[in-house]
């Protein structure tokens, strides 16, 4: 098969470049890029070992498809991959959809505080360019048009050629529905307290008398009115 390509290299004598594994002589494979140039009477050929690279590749590729968060990769603000967490995530039919959606409208048009995601995205975008990595607290938008809040991460991925970013995010929504119980929690015990103190007063006011309160180091902690 070998001797085949390199046979009909030479006949079409075209640039070619080319990956393929090639035996060592100690029979190791190891995974080379090739490339052949043709003058008059020559050819060149240019080996480079990649097989690191390959291999880091193939973990990160692995690393993407199984994590447990959603991950997208995005290349001049175009989504160009996902993994199965960003589908599950984005409530999306397939990772197909995901990449024909715009990244704008993976957010609602407003964030909370007023500001345009679109506008919000393009800064974090900017930032993770010229910080490496941007975290914020981001409001996202699934498919049906439901929202959920979200810690969000955009990280910029080194390229000669193009703006690349890898984005991550966690869905807060539990975290936001206990901080939410907690503070309605809170809300009612200092409600019930003030009930109790103006029943208190009420009746020292009844009484005529001067009711006080104190603590375990003598400090008042109620007085009534009078």
């Amino acid at each position: 098969k070998a001797d085949a390509l390199y046979r009909q290299i030479k006949v079409n004598r075209k640039d070619t470049k080319l990956v393929a594994g090639v035996m060592r002589a100690d029979g190791r494979m190891r995974t080379f890029e090739m490339s052949v140039s043709f003058g008059a009477d020559t050819e060149v050929w240019l080996f480079d070992d990649i097989t690191e690279q390959r291999d880091i590749e193939e973990q990160f590729r692995i690393f993407f498809e199984n994590a447990a968060d959603p991950h997208l990769i995005v290349e001049d603000e175009n989504i160009v991959a996902c993994n199965a967490a960003t589908v599950a995530s984005l409530g999306a039919a397939d990772k197909e959809a995901i990449l024909r959606r715009p990244l704008p409208q993976l957010a609602p048009l407003n964030q909370p505080d007023g500001r345009l995601s679109a506008d919000c995205g393009t800064a974090m975008l900017r930032s993770a360019l010229k910080g490496g990595t941007e975290r914020s607290e981001w409001t996202m938008m699934r498919f049906d048009g439901t929202t959920f809040p979200a810690d969000v991460s955009v990280t910029a991925i080194p390229s000669e050629f193009r703006r690349r970013w890898l984005i991550e995010w966690h869905d807060i929504s539990a975290l936001k529905h206990v901080q939410h119980e907690l503070e309605q929690s809170r809300n009612a015990v200092e409600h019930e307290r003030q009930l109790a103190e103006q029943r208190m007063s009420d009746m020292a006011e009844g009484m005529g008398g001067w009711v006080w309160e104190t603590d375990a180091e003598g400090r008042f902690t109620f007085m009534s009115r009078s």
